[in-house]
């Protein structure tokens, strides 16, 4: 394989790695409510508690320096605010306990992680990367080892193992609470207006003189006119195109609104069926668009939303029930936040 093809699959990727490294709370996007009281006790500091099992500053600060470096290692070495870091610590705290949580309830469960499911979901993670090494560069940057990665691996699949025990199957998704959720959630099912294009580029080159770009906005204002009159654009295009002027045509299909270039975005909102745009101007070129048709805002039907994305529904409503799962173990539990 290509380091070019490589690096595709990579960035294709990324996204499913960064999620597989996210902490536990983000994963159930769950609030959690402490209690929040104020800890003298001397010798280690304790910052919480879960049911009289006390979570030590010590881990919280190992934990916060590695989600400080996962965050430049993802951001071009940007150095986190003021703010970023307290949003930071805040999430690192509520991750900690909640960990301690399903750590409770997974022993209370007998679930345990071997350590074949842990090798096994790491070479998945190291697969994802186009080379071995990068994965291991990538836990250079975090300023972690692999041992220390493990660990967090570790403690990430107990917990989703607890919770996909208490939530069971994906299979008990019943036709009822797909539709029920539906009805509930009809905003999600609304498409907006869309419109077919077409979309015509005299394109500028880096040589380009005052001159040039008056005589290219001589050349769109003639092709606008023949198209107005029934010409077609990619024939325009063929027509009017040289050597120094070069012309794209472009067809866009249900295209809607801040899909495009913001000059652009504002010539589409206006126009209608079988309408020119005026001619845009921009660092690239000369633009035209004409609207070929318009498809107004409709709701999708519970029938064809089953049809187009019946299993994404299914792994929705499957992670809502999930979300209650953790929210009920936190409801029931005596958790403590000391500042």
């Amino acid at each position: 394989m290509t380091n070019k093809a490589s690096n595709q699959i990579f960035k294709q990727n990324i996204l499913f790695i960064l999620f597989l490294l996210l902490p536990l709370n983000i994963f159930f996007s769950s609030t959690i409510c402490f209690s929040v009281e104020s800890n003298l006790q001397s010798g280690h500091e304790i910052i919480a508690s879960v049911n009289g099992r006390p979570i030590f500053k010590s881990e919280l600060d190992m934990a916060v320096e590695y989600e400080m470096n996962f965050f430049k290692a993802n951001n071009q070495g940007k150095n986190l605010t003021s703010s970023e870091i307290s949003r930071i610590v805040r999430k690192t705290k509520e991750e900690l306990v909640t960990q301690e949580l399903l750590k409770i309830e997974a022993e209370k469960l007998g679930i345990t992680v071997s350590s074949t499911e842990l090798e096994s979901e790491l070479k998945k993670i190291i697969d994802l990367f186009p080379e071995d090494k990068s994965f291991y560069q990538f836990l250079k940057n975090t300023r972690i080892d692999i041992t220390t990665y493990k660990k967090i691996l570790e403690k990430q699949l107990l917990g989703k193992k607890v919770i996909q025990r208490l939530a069971g199957s994906e299979n008990k998704i019943t036709e009822t609470m797909m539709r029920d959720y539906y009805q509930k959630n009809l905003k999600r099912f609304q498409i907006p207006e869309t419109k077919d294009l077409q979309h015509l580029t005299l394109l500028y080159k880096d040589d380009f003189t005052v001159a040039d770009k008056n005589e290219a906005m001589e050349i769109m204002v003639k092709i606008v006119h023949d198209a107005e009159t029934g010409e077609d654009l990619y024939e325009l295009k063929n027509k009017y195109q040289t050597s120094r002027f070069q012309i794209v045509v472009n067809t866009l299909h249900e295209i809607e609104r801040k899909k495009l270039l913001q000059e652009l975005d504002t010539e589409l909102f206006r126009l209608q069926e079988k309408e020119f745009s005026s001619i845009i101007q921009n660092q690239t070129g000369l633009h035209v668009l004409r609207c070929i048709k318009i498809h107004p805002e409709h709701l999708k039907s519970y029938e064809s939303s089953v049809n187009e994305i019946g299993e994404r529904l299914r792994y929705i409503i499957f992670g809502n029930i999930e979300k209650q799962v953790l929210q009920d173990l936190q409801a029931k539990a005596d958790i403590k936040i000391y500042e």
